[in-house]
């Protein structure tokens, strides 16, 4: 008797909000958020792995991630931090 009652609410309680907690996504590095993330653009010159740009109309920083290296040409936006542009090269 006690049973029917307990089940009913566990069951609800998993079809709830409450129940149903996914981990969240980082945003700055979610495409389906971002827009920006995995567009692509092209740097001529880069100093100490940073480089002030045109993207999209405005002037903007752009930072290299972690890892990455100057050489390349064409650039992958892989994060955002704040109003920075986190690239690595386009593979």
């Amino acid at each position: 008797m006690w049973l029917a009652p307990c089940r009913m609410c566990r069951w609800a309680r998993r079809r709830s909000r409450f129940g149903n907690r996914k981990r969240r996504h980082e945003a700055s590095r979610d495409a389906a958020v971002n827009l920006d993330i995995r567009a692509t653009f092209e740097v001529a010159h880069w100093r100490d792995g940073r480089v002030r740009t045109t993207y999209r109309g405005a002037r903007g920083d752009v930072e290299l991630a972690p890892g990455e290296t100057e050489g390349a040409r064409l650039y992958c936006i892989t994060a955002l931090d704040g109003n920075r542009l986190i690239v690595a090269a386009k593979r």
